[in-house]
């Protein structure tokens, strides 16, 4: 239920299915819970009004964040390259491609490490978890640019991971409680849309980068982390995280039989998802390219990505949710194959983020909210979270070793996982769009080979 900004009551009721159904009716003072059936009782509770100048800071600072962790993800073209040059020349030299390579899933280690820690914690602060992640976020920027030897720029990359990863677990839960329920849709897709500006940012700077305009490039996160800072002294209240299972015991209960069909099928979504090469576009887009025009090139898929993200949004409303997983997955195999036979050129990048975006960029997002009952949603929420982290650096690992012009083994590698991944969710995957939240259970079957939501029959 959400009470962050606006008051209202809801009426708790016992129907004839012994089920708790809640009805939300708008007030303007006060909350009160009704339970009807027994003697009637009353709790009113006063919630704080929220100014506009405290909706807008809090806004402000969870896009400023978002922005830093984008710039995060590319940013160490702006800095290896350089440290490798002149403060890393004796250190295994004939390795300094691969060294340079491995930055990204050492950053993903990093939030993988961020995003374990925030599942173990039973409680938590919002806004302390955002200035700790801050704090970490200054600390790498400010000791890479001093010092950009490899070596440091890997424990850099390790420090800006954790706060990262702790960033993506809280960002988005302070936007959708930030926000009316008509506009948490608009506002929380700006969450990655302005990770993909900080994406973007740092790969349109790269070719401007010279050893006097290193610093200030680097300084650009700092600015923004700054900037956030001041925001979050204008907040409205974040309220506190307060869970009532650690999450081992959450992965336990969530494995078990009755539970694990809706476990699995939201891993594989998640699975697929990484596995299409999404995140291997984005952590080495500022290298695919080389020659005349090459910074077009690579500028042109991240801008279109971050442009598909807003307007696709509707999509899953529209055609549920399992055909465009299955249907994207059909079409990113395809657009993966073309990459291995005939080489990456620019409009195939772009054909694929357009494709992925349209079925697969939130829709594993809102599909594992549909299948379990509704009190469990922040258990499985736990791990794919986790799940989705650590594909990301398996993925991160695996192109580190592969990434050359001339090798094509990895555009063919997610082509075939893309195909399996086509026909495992086209097997197995329920449609789940529509079904009432009070209706919303684990899924029965390992087999679900419709696509019409059999909850709504």
């Amino acid at each position: 239920m959400d009470t962050c900004l606006e008051n209202s009551t809801v009426v708790m009721f016992e129907n004839g299915l012994s089920k708790n159904v809640e009805i939300d009716m708008k007030t303007t003072e006060s909350e009160k819970f009704l339970n009807i059936g027994e003697d009637q009782k009353f709790k009113t509770e006063t919630k704080p009004k929220v100014t506009t100048l405290q909706k807008t800071s809090t806004y402000l600072m969870c896009f400023l964040i978002s922005f830093v962790i984008g710039y995060s993800f590319t940013s160490y073209g702006l800095i290896v390259s350089h440290g490798l040059k002149f403060y890393s020349t004796g250190f295994f030299p004939e390795n300094h491609e691969l060294l340079k390579n491995l930055c990204p899933a050492v950053l993903y280690f990093g939030s993988s490490v961020g995003t374990f820690a925030m599942l173990m914690i039973k409680q938590y602060s919002h806004l302390k978890a955002i200035h700790f992640s801050s704090f970490l976020f200054a600390i790498g920027y400010i000791l890479q640019s001093v010092y950009p030897h490899i070596m440091m720029i890997f424990f850099t990359r390790f420090l800006i991971g954790i706060a990262s990863g702790v960033c993506c677990m809280v960002i988005p839960q302070v936007l959708y409680f930030s926000c009316r329920q008509g506009i948490r849709g608009l506002i929380t897709s700006l969450f990655p849309f302005f990770i993909m500006v900080g994406l973007t940012s740092a790969v349109a700077l790269m070719p401007l980068l010279t050893p006097l305009t290193i610093y200030p490039f680097n300084a650009i996160p700092l600015v923004a982390i700054v900037a956030s800072i001041l925001c979050s002294g204008w907040t409205y209240k974040l309220e506190d995280v307060k869970k009532e299972k650690g999450f081992i015991e959450v992965t336990k209960f969530m494995f078990q039989s009755h539970a694990l069909k809706s476990t699995i099928s939201v891993i594989l979504a998640h699975v697929f998802q990484k596995t299409t090469g999404v995140d291997f576009i984005g952590n080495f887009s500022g290298s695919l390219f080389t020659g005349d025009y090459a910074q077009i090139k690579n500028i042109s898929p991240l801008i279109v990505a971050g442009v598909a993200n807003l307007a696709t949004g509707f999509l899953p409303d529209i055609f549920g949710r399992k055909l465009p997983i299955v249907v994207t997955l059909s079409l990113l195999c395809l657009v993966t194959l073309s990459m291995g036979i005939w080489g990456t050129n620019v409009w195939s990048l772009i054909l694929f983020t357009i494709v992925y975006n349209g079925g697969l960029g939130a829709v594993p997002y809102y599909y594992q909210n549909e299948t379990v009952p509704a009190k469990y949603i922040p258990d499985i929420n736990e791990i794919a979270t986790f799940s989705n982290v650590l594909l990301a650096l398996f993925v991160a690992l695996y192109a580190a070793f592969l990434l050359s012009p001339s090798n094509t083994t990895i555009w063919y590698t997610f082509s075939g996982l893309s195909l399996i991944g086509a026909i495992i969710m086209g097997i197995t995957m329920p449609e789940t769009k529509g079904t009432p939240i009070e209706n919303r259970d684990f899924i029965k079957n390992w087999f679900n080979f419709s696509f019409k939501n059999k909850n709504l029959g």
